[in-house]
């Protein structure tokens, strides 16, 4: 039994430390469980371990406590047994508890709304040569210059807009093929930002309420998602062009996210990186940060950001400090 004790502690110990390294680093959530469930049955099977050798010594002992040096060494073997279990207890209440990450839950912020396109990933490339061989079909020979004016405003007016430039109508056949194009293309274009995948875990972890919120078709959406290689479930709701009637700049679907999420909008962070998204976020009554991916610091504060960000894994640090 003391052998068998002293190997559990072992065990145990090498895996709540394990355990609070990794928290600190950031390499697993507060809810993962694989590490915590093995260190708590360790912990269990360790305590009745403990109880054993404290019951089966006192059962021994007696009232002879004091009778023999061999018994008073194994008295002093279960005094060091329950101090070791004590500093082993803080250690994994260390370990399993919430971490900060580097930084504390904000009480101002209940939610954070993320923009998909030029936050969370570049993916302005794959859908322009996509809408390019789209608009090409529809006789139209369109140039990369010619989206500037409608990055951030869906694809609708992404692409219409462009065919309107050229005296063309609008069709959603344009878009059909866009998109049949862009699921088969984008995987060469696509570049998912460094960090942001672990950025949404620690927001997670921290406790925001999470929605992802861009203008696209939910089909669109659904493959940016699928080539960031995150899991669906950690955002309590995806609002993509399919849930709203009107674009950004309107605000329709950031109070849609708010709605969904069940957070107030005046405690959402609304984080976008368009002149258009920033409007939207604004015009919601959100709390909105850009980040300088499109445009200029100075386009969007003028757009009503409140904070500005060069880098969208910067986002719980400045949401930490929202008061």
């Amino acid at each position: 039994m003391y052998i068998l004790s002293v190997c559990l502690l072992a065990l145990s110990l090498l895996l709540s430390i394990a355990v609070l390294v990794f928290r600190i680093r950031g390499l697993i959530r507060q809810d993962e469980t694989l590490l915590s469930v093995l260190v708590i049955v360790l912990t269990v099977i360790y305590y009745i371990a403990v109880a054993f050798q404290i019951l089966n010594t006192w059962w021994v002992m007696g009232e002879n406590l004091l009778a023999s040096p061999e018994l008073m060494g194994r008295w002093q073997n279960v005094v060091v047994y329950l101090l070791a279990f004590v500093a082993y207890a803080v250690l994994l209440v260390l370990a399993l508890l919430p971490s900060s990450g580097g930084g504390q839950k904000s009480e101002s912020v209940e939610a954070v709304l993320l923009g998909l396109d030029g936050v969370l990933l570049d993916d302005e490339r794959a859908i322009r040569e996509a809408a390019i061989m789209a608009l090409r079909l529809h006789g139209i020979e369109a140039t990369p210059a010619d989206f500037g004016d409608f990055v951030g405003m869906g694809e609708d007016r992404l692409i219409g807009g462009v065919a309107e430039k050229y005296g063309k109508p609008y069709s959603v056949d344009m878009k059909r093929m866009a998109y049949e194009f862009y699921d088969r293309d984008c995987r060469k274009y696509i570049t998912v930002y460094d960090g942001v995948v672990d950025m949404i875990y620690k927001l997670n972890e921290r406790g925001y309420r999470l929605a992802v919120c861009s203008d696209g078709d939910g089909r669109k959406v659904s493959i940016d998602l699928e080539c960031m290689g995150i899991d669906r479930e950690v955002f309590d709701a995806v609002i993509s062009g399919n849930d709203i009637v009107n674009k950004k700049p309107h605000p329709e679907i950031y109070i849609t996210a708010a709605r969904k999420v069940g957070a107030a909008i005046g405690k959402c962070v609304v984080v976008e990186n368009t002149v258009a998204g920033v409007q939207a976020g604004r015009a919601a009554g959100a709390i909105v940060v850009g980040v300088t991916t499109a445009f200029s610091a100075d386009q969007l504060i003028s757009a009503g950001a409140d904070y500005i960000m060069t880098n969208t894994v910067e986002l719980p640090e400045v949401v930490s400090k929202i008061r």
